[in-house]
């Protein structure tokens, strides 16, 4: 026999083929239609298909996105308070890495997030370690105004302010994209996390396969949702950015992290 909830079915009695009266609960089993298999078998394959969609998360919702002279497009999901970094200071941020489609995330797309590593990012702003697009996204230039601590950023970097193509050799000298620079950030090397379907992802393999790949005719842009986090960040701070992220909260200290 097989059961299915009404509240996961939302499909007019006009689309469902008749139900004999034996094939009804008895008075008083509200809330679930007992179906035999040959009732079942009988369903059409449209409301099959409307039923698991009806199950499944929508994608993120699209945020508009301001286009800067520079190529990268930006847009603060919440505003942070305090004063501004400047260049030469040392930042730290908590950031997700996902696929794009367009300006938007891709529905299963994330690639990585330092909530889920519990690793927090820290660079010196304009050292030359990080991709251009982040410091920019962080520092601010042209029309982009600075981050403020606290504040959650959603930058979309084109190729040329990314990875790029033709700028060296990568740092783990991997034979793949020709030209990739070595620049951060980069998920870690064999870091894994399930994805709501329970299925484990290599963070780092997922980038590569985007950003390091000789063989993909495409060249995508990356998504990052950036938090910029206190200089000195409590522990209350921390866990705030962390769900922000949508993630636990990460370790209290360096000497927690794994």
């Amino acid at each position: 026999m097989l059961v299915l909830s009404c509240a996961a079915l939302s499909l007019s009695s006009s689309r469902l083929p008749a139900v004999s009266t034996s094939d009804r609960l008895p008075a008083g089993s509200a809330g679930h239609l007992l179906l035999d298999r040959r009732t079942a078998l009988r369903l059409p394959f449209a409301a099959a298909v409307s039923a698991a969609a009806a199950l499944r998360p929508s994608p993120a919702a699209a945020i508009d996105l301001t286009l800067d002279v520079s190529g990268l497009r930006w847009a603060d999901i919440r505003q942070g308070v305090g004063g501004v970094p400047r260049d030469g200071e040392r930042v730290t941020v908590d950031y997700m890495m996902t696929r794009n489609i367009g300006v938007t995330p891709m529905a299963g797309g994330k690639i990585y997030s330092t909530k889920d590593s519990q690793q927090p990012f820290s660079w010196v702003l304009g050292d030359g370690s990080v991709i251009e697009g982040l410091d920019m996204a962080v520092l601010g230039r042209g029309g982009i105004p600075p981050m403020k601590p606290g504040g959650i950023r959603r930058v979309l970097i084109p190729q040329q302010l990314g990875y790029g193509v033709g700028r060296g050799v990568f740092q783990d000298n991997t034979a793949a994209r020709v030209g990739v620079r070595s620049l951060l950030p980069v998920p870690p090397v064999g870091f894994e996390w399930r994805d709501k379907q329970g299925d484990v992802v290599n963070a780092y393999a997922r980038f590569k396969d985007l950003y390091m790949n000789e063989m993909r005719l495409d060249e995508p842009g990356l998504l990052l949702d950036v938090i910029l986090r206190p200089q000195d960040a409590a522990p209350e701070a921390a866990a705030e950015s962390a769900v922000a992220m949508g993630g636990a909260a990460p370790p209290s200290s360096p000497n927690d992290q794994t």
